[in-house]
C-alpha cells in the first residue's frame, strides 16, 4: 500500500514541520578517517549555525570558463575515502563533483536526523558551489546513491536551485527503514515523521526534471519509483529507468545514463563549458597518471588478512542488523495494524554492503601490462559464476574485458588490465556482493 500523498508543497511543508528527534546523537555508522583527495579539497559550508566540510574537486587550471556541478551524496551514513571514486564518470564528462560529509558523519557536529535536517545540508552546499568562481552557479546537480539517492530526490522537492536531479536505488517510502532501530531517531508510529522523509508522499512538488533509477534485482524499490512517477505526472518531469543489476552494481550503468540525462538539462552557458575540453584534459591527465607499484605489493598477506578481516566483521554485522530488522518490521506491522494506521509494506531487505574503505584501502598499482588475481575460497550466488564475475566487471574502466577469466578447479579470478589507475576495491565488493567469497588479491605484471 502506498504512502498517502499529501497536498501542499514539500518546501511549504518543510517550514511548518519540525522533526521530533528521541535522540542527539551523530550518525550511527561507523567509519573510517578520511582523507582528502589528492585531486581534491575540503571546502567549508555553514548551515544552521554549524560549520561543515564537502569533498570538491580541484579547480581547473587555467579558468577559461565557469564548470557545472554534481552534488554527489555518498550512499549508507558516512564518508569514505572509496565514495570519491564512485561519481568518476561525471568528472570524465566535464563535470565538478562536491561530495558533502553532512552533520553528525565522521565525527562532524549536529545530529544525525535520517533524511530531514540533512537536506539543509544539501542545499547549503548548492549555495556553497554557486559562490565559487569556477562554477557555474546556473547548472548545479544533484543525485546520490542508495540514502544519498533518497536524500537527493528531497533536496529536489525543497530547493530550486537544481537543473536536473537523480536517485541510483534510493527509497521513496521511507517506511522500509523503520524496523531497523539503529536508524530510527524519530517515532515510528509518527506518521507525519515518515512523510516528510518520503519523496513519494511529496510527488508532486519535484522543483526540477528529476529521474528515478533503480537495479532489476530491486524489486521492491521498482513500485516504489512507479507511484512517485505517477503522482509526478503533469507537475514536472520526473522518470523512472530499470538498470540491470542489484543495488550495488546497477549504478556504474545508471550514472553513465545519468550523464547523459544532466548534459540534457544544461543552459548554453554549461554546455559552451563542457565542449571546452582543454581544462578537462588537464584535470583528466593527472588523475590517470599512473601510479607506481611498491615491489613489495603483490601478496602483501597483512594486507589480504585485513580485507578478509573487515569483510567477515562486515558481514557479520549486516546478517545481524538484517535479522533484527526482520524481527522489528514484524513487531512494527502488529503495532500499525493494532492503530489502524497503513500496513508497512513487505521489505526485500538488502544483501550485504560493499566493504568500507579507509586508511591502507584499497590496493592500487600503476596498470602496465598487469592482472589482478582473486583467490576464490567458494561461491555462492544465484548466477553461474562466470556470469557473476563478467557482469561484476561492467562498468569498471580499468578491466579489459577480453580478459575475465575463472579458473573453478584452482578457484582463482585472473582479470585484465587495459590502462588506467587500478583499484581493486570496487570489484572485490562487487564480488562479494555476487556471492564470491574471497581470500588473497595480488597484482601481477
Amino acid at each position: 500500500v502506498a504512502l498517502r500523498a499529501r497536498d501542499e508543497d514539500y518546501a511549504v511543508a518543510r517550514a511548518q514541520f519540525h522533526t521530533q528527534l528521541s535522540r542527539q546523537a551523530g550518525s550511527p555508522q561507523a567509519y573510517d578517517t578520511h582523507r582528502v583527495p589528492p585531486d581534491g579539497q575540503a571546502l567549508p559550508y555553514m548551515v544552521d549555525g554549524r560549520r561543515q566540510v564537502a569533498m570538491v574537486d580541484q579547480p581547473p587550471t587555467p579558468i577559461t570558463h565557469k564548470r557545472p556541478a554534481v552534488i554527489f551524496l555518498h550512499g549508507g551514513f558516512a564518508y569514505g575515502d572509496e565514495d570519491w571514486e564512485m561519481p568518476q564518470q561525471f568528472r570524465d564528462a566535464g563535470f565538478m563533483v562536491a561530495i558533502p560529509i553532512l552533520r553528525g558523519e565522521n565525527g562532524q557536529g549536529g545530529s544525525f536526523s535520517l533524511y530531514y535536517d540533512e537536506v539543509n545540508d544539501v542545499l547549503a552546499v548548492a549555495d556553497m558551489l554557486a559562490r565559487q568562481p569556477y562554477i557555474d552557479g546556473d547548472n548545479l546537480f544533484v543525485c546520490g546513491h542508495s540514502a544519498g539517492g533518497s536524500l537527493a530526490a528531497l533536496a529536489a522537492l525543497a530547493g530550486s536551485r537544481f537543473r536536473a536531479a537523480a536517485s541510483f536505488g534510493g527509497a521513496m517510502d521511507q517506511r522500509i527503514m523503520l524496523p531497523d532501530r539503529e536508524l530510527m531517531v524519530f517515532d515510528p508510529l509518527d506518521l507525519e515523521e515518515i512523510q516528510m522523509r518520503s519523496p513519494v508522499a511529496f510527488a508532486h512538488s519535484f522543483k526540477c526534471p528529476t529521474r528515478l533509477y533503480y537495479g532489476h534485482e530491486e524489486t521492491w524499490l521498482k513500485p516504489q519509483c512507479e507511484t512517485t512517477v505517477a503522482r509526478a505526472a503533469g507537475h514536472q518531469v520526473v522518470t523512472a529507468k530499470e538498470v540491470r543489476g542489484d543495488h550495488f552494481t546497477a549504478v556504474p550503468g545508471a550514472i553513465n545514463d545519468c550523464v547523459s540525462f544532466f548534459r540534457e538539462h544544461l543552459t548554453a552557458s554549461g554546455r559552451a563549458a563542457l565542449n571546452n575540453r582543454s581544462s578537462n584534459a588537464i584535470a583528466g591527465m593527472a588523475r590517470t597518471q599512473p601510479n607506481t607499484m611498491p615491489e613489495s605489493f603483490a601478496g602483501d598477506s597483512t594486507l589480504d588478512e585485513q580485507m578478509d578481516q573487515r569483510h567477515a566483521e562486515s558481514l557479520a554485522r549486516h546478517r545481524q542488523r538484517m535479522d533484527e530488522m526482520r524481527k522489528r518490521h514484524e513487531e512494527l506491522a502488529a503495532q500499525l495494524n493494532g492503530a489502524g494506521r497503513p500496513p508497512l509494506p513487505t521489505p526485500n531487505f538488502p544483501g550485504p554492503p560493499g566493504m568500507p574503505g579507509g586508511p591502507g584501502f584499497p590496493p592500487t598499482a600503476s596498470s602496465g601490462g598487469m592482472v589482478v588475481r582473486f583467490q576464490v575460497l567458494d561461491y555462492h550466488g544465484a548466477e553461474p559464476a562466470m556470469t557473476a564475475l563478467k557482469q561484476a566487471c561492467v562498468g569498471i574502466a580499468w578491466v579489459d574485458r577480453a580478459r575475465i577469466d575463472y579458473d573453478e578447479s584452482n578457484r582463482l579470478i585472473e582479470v585484465g588490465v587495459q590502462g588506467g589507475f587500478v583499484n581493486t576495491s570496487e570489484l572485490s565488493n562487487r564480488l562479494r556482493v555476487a556471492g564470491f567469497n574471497l581470500g588473497t588479491t595480488q597484482i601481477t605484471r
